[in-house]
């Protein structure tokens, strides 16, 4: 099982977790104050993109063009973070919004439509 943590704790928290984690499972922590991450620009490019035949390119040049594949490759994915002031941490919001293409060209691959 290939396990994906982002890991949007302050304190690196991915310590109190790698216990409760099945022994056999490949994981990777992406520890999200150490990525740079830009914050989504709400362009839609990556929606507007769909109909040119390019689904979920993302314009903006950062590390989530990294992260994006193991993201799709993952079986489980867990969000770590810490509340503050009632909701998750700035990093991790930032990663949920710019997983936008991904989530878009789901139904595509889903269809079997090659995407990319």
């Amino acid at each position: 099982m290939k396990i994906l943590i982002f890991d949007g704790c302050c304190n690196n928290g991915i310590k109190n977790i790698e216990s409760l984690l099945p022994k056999e499972s490949r994981t990777v922590n992406i520890p999200l104050s150490k990525q740079n991450i830009l914050i989504c620009t709400g362009c839609m490019s990556c929606v507007w993109n769909m109909r040119k035949m390019n689904p979920g390119y993302c314009r903006l040049n950062d590390d989530m063009k990294l992260i994006y594949p193991t993201f799709i490759h993952s079986d489980l994915v867990i969000l770590m973070t810490e509340i503050l002031f009632g909701g998750f941490s700035f990093q991790l919001k930032k990663v949920i919004d710019r997983l936008l293409p991904v989530l878009f060209t789901a139904p595509l691959k889903k269809r079997g439509k090659d995407v990319g």
